[in-house]
C-alpha cells in the first residue's frame, strides 16, 4: 500500500498542478486583450486538451470557486459544467472528509500543489469515489499573484489500469504546457513596444529549447533571407528538425532545431511528433509575424506614397462625407485637413455640382462599379481646369462596399497639350505643301494667331543683315513702318556696326535673333527666347545693363503688355524670329514659350531645307554647266559599267555623239590591255569593299587607252570613285576622264630633255676644263706671234693656230649655252663676219653651197658673239638638213628701220635685218605656228631644242625672228637685231690697237698655266704681273700691297675658283680692303650673270676666257689708263 500510496500523491499532486497552470492561462487569456488573437489557437488547443482529457479536470480560484471542469469530470462525478461552475469547491467534499481535504486545498494557496495527493470526492449520485489528485496553481504576468488552481485526479480503483496511460498524459500536458508557455512567450515578444523583428527572432531563437524533451542538449537557429539567427551553442548536426518559413506562399527562410548529442529513437527520429507538431506552430506563426510587420511597413510606405503623391486622392464614405485627403488633393483646393474631413462634397463643390457631376458617378461607384470620367473645375483664380477622376469602391473585410476612393488629375496641361499637336500637324501639313515663302508665311501667321488667340503677331527674316518685318497680323501700319528695322541707321540710312563690324540692335529682337542672352536672367529661355507677361513691370523692373542694349519700347507705348519673341534659328544659322504680343497681363505660361520654340525651330528648319534645295538646284545647275562645258569627259555608270550619264566633251575627245557613247559596251570603249587593266583594278576595290576595309570616298586614278570612232586610241586618265546609297553601299561610279595625249608626249620629250640636261652639264665641265687649256694655247699664241714679224711663214702658222684656237673657244662657248644657257655679254662688233664665219663653219663637209650679200655698211650691232653664232648655226644647220641633195643657202644681211607698220613685237628704231634662205622641202602651214615651241621637230631624230634656243636668244638681244615656208618651195627665215650708230664700230676699230701699258696686276687663277700665261701676255704689254692661286691667297697679297703702299693697279679674278673663294666672294672682301679696288672678272662660263652684270657686283670688267693679248690689253686700257673710260 505504501507505493500506491504514494503514487496517489504524485497524482493527486500533479493533477493539482495541472489545475493550477490552466487557471493560470486562463486568467492571462481574460487580461490580455492585446494577445487575444495570438492565444486564441493555443487557448483552443488547450481547451480540447482539458474538455477531452481522459482524467478528470477541475479548476477554482482562489476563493475555492469552480471555474471549470472537463468531460472526465462531469462522466466522474455526473454533475455537468452548468450545475457546478461558480460554487464553492466544498460541494464535492463528503462531511466526514470535507475539513481534511479542505485543508489540503488551502496548503495550495500558499504556492503548494499536490502531487499524487488523495481525496475523497462526493459524486451527483452520491457515491464517493477516491481519487489521486495533482495540482497546479496558475499565476499572473508577475509571476506571484495566484489566479487560480488547476487538479487532475485518477480513479484510484482503476489505477492499475491506467498507470501507464496516466503518466504518459501527465508528460504530454507537461509538453504542451512548455508548448504552450513558448507560444505565449512569443506572443509577449510580438505584442512589446518598439521591438525589431530582429529582437523578435533572436528571442524566438532563446524560446525554443527549453520547450524540448532534451532542453539540456537542443540548440536553434533561423535563417530567413540573408540573415542567420541562432542559440549561442549552435551546431548543426545529423540529429535536425526543420520547418520551412513561408510568407504569402513564399519560402523565405526556416526554422532549424539540432540536438548535440545522440538520443534514443522516437516519433521523428529522436524528436517526438508533438515537437514536430509545436516547431511547424511556431514557423507558421513567424510566418505571420513577418506578414503582418511587412503589412504595417507597407500601410506606412503605402500612407507615404498616398500624401506625397502628385495627384489628389480622397476617401469618402457612402454619405458622401470626406474621411482622408492627402496633401495634394488639399493643396489643389487651397483648403487645410480641418475644412475638408469631416464635410460632405456638397459643402465643398456646391449643390448643383453635386448633383451633376460628382454623385451620379458615386453612385455607381458605392454599387460596385470602377468609374473614370473627366470633368472641368472651375477655379476662382485660376480659371477653368480640366480633371480626370477615378471611382474605386472601398471595402471591408466582408467585401462589403462601405465607400469610394477618389482619385483626381490635374489633365489641363495634357489637354493643351493635345491641342497644341493638333495644331503642329496643322503646321507640318502647311509646312509640307507650301510652296512659295510668302504662302508659308502667311499660313504659319495664321495657324499660330489662331492658336494662341494673341492680338498681334510677326514673323522678321533676314535681309542682308537686318531682319525686317516679312509678315504680319493685328500690328497697326505705323507700328509696322516704324519698328521694321531693327538695326540703328546714321543719317545717310546706313547700318551703324560695332567694333567687330556686327550690325548694332536697337531692340530686345536683336539680342534674341544673334543669341546674345542670359539664361540666367528671369525673362530668358535657355533657347533664347525672350518673353513677359507684363512688358510695362519688365521695363520698371530692369536696367538697360539687365537687358543688355537699349529698348526702344515701341510694344509698351502701343498697348501690350504680354510679350514674346522666338528666334528661328537652326543650329547654325538664324533666320528670323517670331513675335507675339497680347494687350492683356498674363497671357504666357512657360508651356506656351516651349511651344513657341517648337513652332520656331520647325519654321527654321523649313528655311533651312528651302535654303539649301535652292542652294542645291543651282549647284546642280553649275555642275551641269561645269559638266558640258569642261574638256574633261564627266560620266556615271552603274555597278555593271553601263553609261547613266556622259558630258557631251566626248565628242570632242573621241569622235562619238553622246547618245553614241551611251549605248557603247565596255569592249566598244577600251583598247584589250586596258579592258583586262580596269576590271582587275575594280575586282580589287570590290574585294577590298566585302572585307570590310572599304573607303568608298576614296578615288583611283587609271590611265586608259580609249578607242575613237575612226578607230585610233586616245590616252587618257580616268579619276573614279564609287556612287554610294544612304547605306553606303556602292551603287555606281562616277568618273572624269581627261585627254593626256599631249601631256604623254611631253612626258617623253622631258625624258629626253633630262637626258639632254645631263649631257650638257657634262658638256659644261669638259668646257670649262678645256678653255682653261685654250687659254694656255691661245695665250701663247698671241706671245708667240708678238716675236715674230708679220708676213713670215711663223707668223702665218701662228695666225692660222690662233683661228682654229678661237674656233674652238666658239665651240666651247656653243656647249657652255647649251648646257647652262644665261644672258648675252654683249659687245660692239660688225654683224657681217660673224655671219660669214658661223656660215662657212656650220657647212664644212656638206653639199650645200652659200651665197653671200653681205654689204660693207652694215651697222654695228652689240651682241653676245657666241650667242648670235649660235643663232646662225642653228639656222644654217636646218637650211642644210632640209637639202639632203645638194642646193644653194642664200645669206643676206641690210640696215632697215622698223616702224608701227611692220607690227612686230619690237621697239620702233634701226636694226639689222639677216635672211636665210633655203631651196629645201619646206615646212607644212600647220606646223609654222609650233615651228619655235620647245622639242617640236618635224625630224624623226631631232630634239627640237634649235630652234627654241635659236627663238630664246634673238628674244634675250630685243630682236626678233619669224619665217616665211612652202612645201617643196623653200624656207626663208629672218631675224631682227637692234643696231647702233655707225661710229660706234668706228670707235671700236681704234680701241683694238695694242698700246704698251705699265702698273702691277694680281691674277687670280686656280689653274697655274693660265697664270703663267697671263703674266706672260702682261709682261709683253709692259705690265707688271703677281699671281695667287686662291681666293685666301688673293686677299693677303692684295692687302699686304695696300699697306706697303704698293698697291696693285688692277686685279684679274677667276669666277669660279674649286674649293676655295670665287671671284664673287673675293671681290667683297677686297672692296672691304679698297673701295677703290679695280677687278676684272674672268671665267669661261659666259652665261654666269656675273658677267652679264659685272658692275652690279664691284667689278670693272670682265674677260671671257679664253682670251688674246690684244683683248687682255683693250680691257686694261680702258679700266687703268683711258681715265674716261
Amino acid at each position: 500500500m505504501n507505493g500506491e500510496d504514494k503514487t496517489k500523491e504524485q497524482l493527486i499532486e500533479e493533477s493539482g498542478k495541472m489545475s493550477q497552470q490552466i487557471t493560470e492561462l486562463e486568467t492571462l487569456e481574460t487580461e490580455s486583450k492585446k494577445t487575444e488573437e495570438e492565444l486564441r489557437e493555443a487557448r483552443s488547443y488547450l481547451e480540447n486538451l482539458i474538455n477531452y482529457a481522459n482524467a478528470p479536470i477541475i479548476v477554482w480560484d482562489k476563493e475555492f470557486r469552480i471555474t471549470r471542469f472537463n468531460h472526465a469530470f462531469e462522466h466522474f462525478t455526473g454533475y455537468t459544467t452548468d450545475e457546478v461552475t461558480g460554487q464553492e469547491l466544498r460541494m464535492f467534499f463528503p462531511e466526514a472528509s470535507r475539513d481534511e481535504s479542505l485543508s489540503k486545498i488551502e496548503r495550495t494557496l500558499s504556492g503548494e500543489y499536490w502531487k499524487s495527493v488523495e481525496i475523497p470526492i462526493l459524486c451527483k449520485d452520491g457515491n464517493i469515489k477516491l481519487a489521486l489528485w495533482n495540482s497546479a496553481n496558475i499565476y499572473d504576468r508577475d509571476g506571484t499573484t495566484l489566479l487560480s488552481t488547476i487538479a487532475q485526479g485518477v480513479d484510484i480503483s482503476e489505477r492499475k489500469q491506467m498507470e501507464s496511460d496516466l503518466w504518459k498524459r501527465t508528460h504530454d500536458l507537461n509538453e504542451r504546457v512548455k508548448e504552450l508557455n513558448c507560444l505565449f512567450g512569443i506572443s509577449q515578444l510580438v505584442e512589446k513596444a518598439g521591438i525589431s523583428l530582429v529582437e523578435i527572432f533572436q528571442g524566438i531563437v532563446g524560446l525554443i529549447p527549453p520547450t524540448w524533451q532534451y532542453p539540456e542538449i537542443t540548440c536553434a537557429r533561423i535563417i530567413l533571407e540573408a540573415q542567420e539567427f541562432k542559440t549561442g551553442d549552435f551546431r548543426e548536426t545529423i540529429w535536425k528538425q526543420a520547418s520551412d518559413i513561408i510568407v504569402h506562399g513564399k519560402l523565405i527562410g526556416s526554422i532549424e532545431v539540432c540536438l548535440l548529442e545522440e538520443k534514443p529513437e522516437s516519433d521523428e527520429g529522436p524528436f517526438l511528433k508533438e515537437e514536430r507538431n509545436l516547431l511547424n506552430a511556431i514557423s507558421g506563426r513567424l510566418g505571420r509575424i513577418i506578414e503582418h510587420r511587412r503589412g504595417e511597413e507597407t500601410l506606412k510606405e503605402y500612407q507615404k506614397a498616398v500624401e506625397s503623391s502628385q495627384e489628389m486622392i480622397a476617401i469618402l464614405d457612402r454619405q458622401y462625407v470626406y474621411c482622408l485627403t492627402n496633401e495634394a488633393f488639399l493643396r489643389y483646393r487651397g483648403l487645410n485637413r480641418d475644412q475638408v474631413v469631416g464635410h460632405t462634397v456638397t459643402e465643398l463643390v456646391g449643390e448643383d455640382a453635386f448633383e451633376t457631376k460628382v454623385k451620379p458617378n458615386f453612385d455607381r461607384c458605392l454599387g460596385d462599379e470602377n468609374m473614370r470620367f473627366e470633368m472641368v473645375y472651375e477655379d476662382p483664380q485660376a480659371g477653368n481646369r480640366d480633371l480626370q477622376v477615378s471611382y474605386y469602391p472601398l471595402r471591408d473585410d466582408e467585401e462589403k462596399v462601405t465607400g469610394v476612393v477618389a482619385i483626381l488629375r490635374d489633365i489641363t496641361l495634357e489637354k493643351k497639350i493635345e491641342r497644341k499637336r493638333e495644331y503642329l500637324i496643322k503646321l507640318f501639313q502647311l509646312l509640307n505643301k507650301a510652296v512659295s515663302l510668302k504662302e508659308t508665311m502667311q499660313g504659319a501667321i495664321h495657324f499660330l494667331k489662331d492658336c494662341s488667340g494673341c492680338d498681334s503677331i510677326g514673323i522678321r527674316l533676314r535681309e542682308g543683315d537686318d531682319f525686317p518685318y516679312f509678315q504680319t497680323e493685328g500690328f497697326p501700319e505705323e507700328f509696322v513702318r516704324m519698328g521694321n528695322s531693327l538695326c540703328i541707321r546714321d543719317g545717310d540710312g546706313q547700318i551703324v556696326r560695332d567694333d567687330t563690324g556686327n550690325p548694332v540692335w536697337e531692340c530686345m529682337c536683336g539680342n534674341v535673333i544673334s543669341g546674345r542672352f542670359d539664361p540666367a536672367k528671369p525673362f530668358f529661355t535657355e533657347n533664347g527666347s525672350f518673353w513677359t507677361n507684363s512688358i510695362s513691370k519688365f521695363l520698371a523692373s530692369t536696367t538697360e545693363a539687365d537687358r543688355q542694349l537699349w529698348i526702344r519700347n515701341k510694344c509698351n507705348v502701343k498697348g501690350y503688355e504680354s510679350v514674346a519673341f522666338v528666334p528661328l534659328r537652326t543650329e547654325i544659322e538664324a533666320f528670323g524670329l517670331l513675335q507675339l504680343n497680347y494687350r492683356r497681363k498674363g497671357q504666357f505660361v512657360p508651356f506656351d514659350i516651349t511651344f513657341l520654340e517648337m513652332v520656331g525651330k520647325y519654321l527654321a528648319t523649313w528655311l533651312a531645307r528651302k535654303q539649301a534645295e535652292k542652294a542645291l538646284r543651282d549647284s546642280e545647275r553649275n555642275y551641269r554647266l561645269l559638266a558640258e562645258n569642261v574638256q574633261d569627259i564627266i560620266w556615271t555608270t552603274d555597278m555593271n559599267f553601263k553609261f547613266t550619264y556622259i558630258s557631251p566633251s566626248v565628242t570632242r575627245v573621241r569622235g562619238y555623239s553622246v547618245e553614241e557613247a551611251m549605248a557603247q559596251t565596255l569592249e566598244e570603249r577600251l583598247t584589250p590591255a586596258s579592258l583586262e587593266f580596269i576590271r582587275k583594278a575594280l575586282a580589287e576595290e570590290l574585294a577590298i569593299e566585302e572585307m570590310e576595309q572599304k573607303d568608298l570616298f576614296r578615288s583611283r586614278t587609271l590611265q586608259l587607252e580609249l578607242i575613237r570612232k575612226d578607230g585610233s586610241t586616245v590616252c587618257t586618265e580616268s579619276t573614279m570613285s564609287f556612287l554610294c546609297d544612304q547605306d553606303g553601299r556602292a551603287v555606281g561610279i562616277l568618273g572624269v576622264t581627261r585627254d593626256i595625249t599631249e601631256r604623254k608626249k611631253m612626258e617623253q620629250e622631258i625624258l629626253k630633255f633630262s637626258k639632254l640636261e645631263s649631257v650638257g652639264i657634262l658638256a659644261g665641265g669638259i668646257a670649262h676644263d678645256f678653255n682653261n687649256f685654250l687659254m694656255a694655247i691661245l695665250g701663247n699664241i698671241s706671245v708667240a706671234k708678238m716675236y715674230t714679224e708679220p708676213g713670215d711663214k711663223i707668223s702665218e702658222r701662228l695666225t692660222e693656230a690662233e683661228k682654229a684656237s678661237l674656233r674652238a673657244r666658239d665651240l666651247t662657248k656653243q656647249l657652255l649655252i647649251f648646257s647652262l644657257g644665261g644672258e648675252p655679254i654683249k659687245k660692239i662688233l660688225s654683224i657681217a663676219e660673224v655671219i660669214k664665219d658661223s656660215t662657212l663653219f656650220a657647212l664644212r663637209g656638206s653639199k650645200v653651197r652659200c651665197e653671200f650679200s653681205l654689204p660693207a655698211d652694215l651697222w654695228p650691232v652689240e651682241v653676245d658673239e657666241g650667242q648670235i653664232s649660235q643663232v646662225i648655226n642653228n639656222l644654217i644647220i636646218n637650211a642644210d638638213q632640209a637639202m639632203p641633195e645638194g642646193g644653194i643657202i642664200e645669206v643676206c644681211a641690210e640696215n632697215i628701220t622698223i616702224d608701227a607698220s611692220y607690227g612686230f613685237p619690237v621697239k620702233e628704231g634701226e636694226y639689222i635685218k639677216i635672211s636665210i634662205k633655203d631651196q629645201g622641202v619646206g615646212i607644212p602651214e600647220e606646223y609654222l605656228t609650233k615651228i619655235f615651241d620647245p622639242y617640236f621637230t618635224t625630224k624623226q631624230k631631232g630634239s627640237g631644242l634649235g630652234l627654241a634656243t635659236t627663238y630664246s636668244i634673238i628674244k634675250n638681244h630685243q630682236g626678233y625672228i619669224t619665217l616665211e615656208s612652202k612645201t617643196r618651195a623653200g624656207t626663208t627665215f629672218y631675224v631682227y637685231l637692234p643696231a647702233l650708230p655707225k661710229e660706234f664700230l668706228t670707235k671700236k676699230g681704234e680701241e683694238e690697237k695694242i698700246f704698251a701699258g705699265s702698273g702691277k696686276i694680281l691674277v687670280v687663277d686656280d689653274e697655274k698655266m693660265v697664270r703663267d700665261v697671263t703674266g706672260n701676255m702682261l709682261k709683253l704689254i709692259g705690265y707688271e704681273p703677281e699671281s695667287a692661286g686662291d681666293g685666301a691667297e688673293a686677299v693677303e697679297v692684295y692687302k699686304k700691297a695696300k699697306e706697303s703702299q704698293q698697291s696693285f693697279d688692277a686685279i684679274i679674278l677667276d669666277l669660279t675658283i674649286p674649293g676655295t673663294m670665287g671671284g664673287r666672294e673675293i671681290i667683297k672682301k677686297l672692296i672691304e680692303i679698297d673701295p677703290e679696288v679695280k677687278a676684272i672678272v674672268c671665267s669661261g662660263y659666259s652665261n654666269d650673270p656675273v658677267m652679264a652684270n659685272f658692275r652690279e657686283y664691284g667689278f670693272s670688267g670682265f674677260l671671257v676666257k679664253p682670251y688674246r693679248i690684244k683683248e687682255l690689253n683693250e680691257i686694261l686700257q680702258r679700266i687703268i689708263t683711258d681715265k674716261n673710260e
